[in-house]
């Protein structure tokens, strides 16, 4: 694996270039955790930030899916108050998966309607901000546009903080090896 280039910050702290990297888990783990000043505190929270990962890929029953990973967390901020995740699964993921698993990712997809608090709780107790989405490709399905959206509001959420200052974030694959679709970093850009 080639070791990546040493990340640089802004003035805010924030990785720069503002917008999506390329990156593996273990390239995170090297560069927002080993050797910074809050180590154990940012161990900790990148294993609970595992932790969900893998629950996501043993409740879709694949690790076909890609994540990204941004917020605070991917920053040189000390002590980030919690990781983000957005999931970004296919449809064909999604529909193959049981009645209670798509029930469950649904909670994540629209926050507002959980009665459960599903994603509220996670953030409490896991420290894990997550999100997911449809990766809807298909141009022709009804559904596209409002995915396309939907994906687009959450690369703004990732990408701007909440005082409109620009930062980094990273995509990869829930394998944690660098995510190589090359047409979706050309829509990411």
């Amino acid at each position: 694996m080639d070791e990546p280039a040493q990340p640089v910050f802004d003035e805010y702290g924030y990785l720069m270039p503002p917008g999506p990297h390329r990156g593996s888990l273990c390239h995170i783990y090297l560069h927002f955790v080993e050797g910074t000043v809050s180590e154990e505190y940012r161990k900790e929270l990148f294993k609970l930030m595992e932790g969900v990962i893998y629950s996501f890929c043993e409740l879709i029953q694949t690790d076909c899916f890609q994540i990204w990973i941004g917020g605070v967390f991917i920053s040189n901020f000390p002590e980030p108050e919690c990781t983000d995740l957005c999931l970004l699964i296919s449809p064909d993921s999604f529909n193959n998966t049981d009645k209670h698993a798509r029930e469950c990712i649904s909670r994540f997809m629209h926050p507002s309607t959980d009665n459960t608090h599903t994603a509220d709780c996670i953030l409490e107790n896991m420290h894990c901000n997550v999100h997911v989405l449809i990766d809807e490709p298909d141009d022709e399905n009804p559904f596209y546009l409002v995915c396309q959206h939907a994906k687009e509001i959450m690369e703004a959420y990732y990408h701007w903080d909440k005082d409109h200052h620009p930062r980094g974030y990273f995509i990869c694959n829930a394998e944690g090896t660098i995510e190589d679709d090359t047409e979706q970093t050309e829509t990411a850009q």
